[in-house]
């Protein structure tokens, strides 16, 4: 789930001069075609004041559309579309990767918040995601966006 909310267009120390979502996207599109080619399923999220799943990880490539619809709304961010995503999805580990607080869910059973992870990026608090997500990580620097999605990435056994 990689938040698109009007925070993430900003420039971030450490991006190289890319916006939060630039990297975010770039970084999203190569975990799941990682987890792809081990066997795994995919369903992407972007999310803002609403969220919008994709199919697929081919569907990755129309979030910039996802984006460009969601500024509409108000670019504000909200977690609430967690709790739709742990029930159509039970079985999938979610990752979501954010640079903010928002609203969080209503509905937060311990097992939904067992198999979540937030990836906080800069300038996140971590107490935000703390309700709704078991693991959270602070990332300083964007360089480094995608070695760490990798290592918060459920491996088979």
């Amino acid at each position: 789930c990689v938040d698109a909310s009007g925070s993430m267009g900003g420039i971030s120390p450490g991006s190289n001069g890319s916006s939060k979502w630039h990297v975010a996207q770039l970084a999203a599109q190569s975990l799941a075609l990682a987890v792809e080619k081990t066997g795994g399923q995919v369903i992407g999220v972007v999310f803002g004041d609403y969220a919008w799943t994709t199919p697929n990880s081919d569907s990755l490539a129309l979030a910039p559309e996802f984006k460009a619809q969601m500024e509409r709304t108000g670019g504000g961010t909200s977690f609430r579309f967690l709790s739709d995503i742990w029930r159509r999805y039970p079985a999938h580990h979610i990752l979501v990767l954010t640079d903010g607080a928002g609203d969080v869910p209503d509905c937060v059973l311990p097992g939904d918040r067992e198999r979540t992870s937030a990836l906080i990026i800069p300038a996140g608090d971590p107490q935000q995601a703390a309700p709704w997500s078991s693991r959270q990580v602070v990332l300083k620097d964007l360089r480094h966006l995608g070695q760490v999605l990798a290592l918060l990435t459920p491996r088979s056994g």
